[in-house]
């Protein structure tokens, strides 16, 4: 990931990009048997929110970077490069945390679920709202 946001030609982002995508593919394959090994459910809901955060970004992120080559001078496509590096790095700060058995803290903590309820209350909570909207 740290080579997505320092490559200066499109050969080298496509060979950088190869690797990513497989390591995201073998992060998604491991987080699935790690997610039987979670007692607390708010940290599978945690380790979910964070695969589902980089398999948003790295697009994003692949997108941008080759923007960004072909056009260095244009400071908005820099600046949306280091934004998806940086929503990446949060991503994979709080997988790595979850999985250390830690409490997520810091910028990491808005990928999280846990601090904010579980996802069975935020679906009901939105059925009740959704509920409120039809009656009006």
């Amino acid at each position: 990931m740290e080579n997505a946001n320092r490559v200066d030609n499109v050969q080298e982002l496509l060979k950088t990009c190869t690797n990513l995508e497989a390591e995201l593919q073998e992060l998604t394959e491991m987080t699935k048997r790690r997610l039987r090994d979670f007692r607390d459910p708010s940290e599978h809901d945690d380790l979910q929110a964070a695969v589902a955060m980089l398999k948003t970004t790295t697009p994003v992120m692949i997108a941008s970077s080759k923007a960004f080559i072909r056009y260095p001078e244009l400071e908005s496509l820099q600046m949306n490069r280091q934004y998806a590096y940086d929503e990446m790095r949060k991503a994979l700060d709080c997988f790595k945390t979850v999985i250390q058995g830690e409490t997520v803290q810091g910028p990491s903590e808005e990928l999280t679920i846990s601090h904010q309820g579980r996802i069975s209350e935020l679906v009901m909570n939105l059925e009740k709202f959704q509920v409120i909207l039809i009656k009006k």
